[in-house]
């Protein structure tokens, strides 16, 4: 049985138990793919050079799950690698999983990530007077913001113009700021004049089918410890991933996970259209109305292509 499909560590897997396999599958990977690319090398030239006077601002941009947090995720572990315990103090990163008008929030999410204690009911001045003391004497580089469209806190405008401001006092440090998040990161740099000429935006979109699609499906079809050969990228595989996906990111590596993992467990050793659809309708059973629809819209391009 050849094994030319799947790369050398890959291979290696192989003939491991099942649970072994399936817990490679399972396990979280950065493909590398052309925007995906483009990011990583503005993120180099943040990361790896030394801090200018005007320190360069980068946001991500993008639905939910199109992949911006994968690729600072990426980013983290590859600078650590290169950098050791140097990337931890040059690299701040903090999430804002959810945010109201109060600045106190983001500040204590900082001072935390670095270490230091500090009050939640000091003033948001003397908290913003502490971060900038902090970040400067770490001598930090960069800071993260997952979520940044968190900052407009419940669609209100009213504070926006302070969370911005605070970013950019941070930024004057220097620091760069990298953020990612939702459209809505647009309407909070717009916020700020300085911080709009500022910051470059990557805009995160779903896939359509191309040549890159195809180059990322192949690359990570090389990594998945299957015996035979899937053709995730080949006309019959792809057309069906992109109509259950629809694009998205997320849907899409979720799919091919559960899908090889059931062709482990059924020894079919290859993701078919069968297996595919297997796992949307397992993926679905949590919103069933969301797996009917889809499964209708499926079966109407199917008759039309037909």
């Amino acid at each position: 049985m050849t094994s030319e499909h799947v790369n050398p560590a890959t291979r290696l897997l192989l003939n491991t138990p099942m649970q072994e396999r399936i817990n490679a599958i399972r396990r979280d990977r950065f493909i590398p793919y052309t925007r995906g690319k483009v990011v990583m090398e503005e993120m180099d030239k943040i990361m790896l050079t030394p801090s200018a006077v005007r320190a360069q601002c980068l946001a991500l941009v993008g639905a939910s799950g199109m992949g911006k947090t994968a690729i600072l995720d990426f980013a983290q572990r590859r600078y650590v690698k290169l950098l050791g315990e140097e990337a931890r103090r040059r690299l701040v990163c903090v999430i804002l999983a959810q945010m109201t008008n109060d600045r106190r929030l983001f500040y204590g999410r900082i001072l935390k990530s670095l270490g230091i204690p500090y009050r939640k009911d000091d003033k948001p001045d003397f908290l913003h007077e502490q971060v900038i003391d902090a970040l400067r004497d770490a001598g930090a580089q960069v800071l993260v913001i997952d979520e940044f469209h968190n900052f407009l806190g419940g669609g209100v405008k009213a504070h926006l113009s302070e969370h911005m401001a605070a970013i950019r006092d941070i930024a004057n440090i220097p620091i760069s700021i990298v953020g990612s998040g939702t459209g809505v990161v647009e309407t909070c740099i717009l916020a700020d004049d300085q911080l709009e000429q500022r910051f470059s935006r990557y805009r995160l979109k779903a896939w359509e089918e191309s040549d890159d699609l195809r180059d990322f499906l192949a690359t990570w079809e090389s990594r998945i410890p299957l015996k035979l050969t899937s053709e995730l990228a080949g006309p019959v595989l792809l057309p069906l991933l992109m109509r259950l996906s629809r694009g998205h990111m997320r849907r899409m590596m979720n799919l091919i996970k559960l899908a090889a993992e059931l062709a482990v467990i059924t020894q079919a050793e290859r993701i078919t259209e069968e297996i595919l659809r297997q796992a949307f309708q397992q993926l679905s059973t949590v919103s069933k109305g969301y797996a009917e629809k889809e499964i209708s819209n499926t079966s109407e391009k199917g008759a039309k292509n037909g």
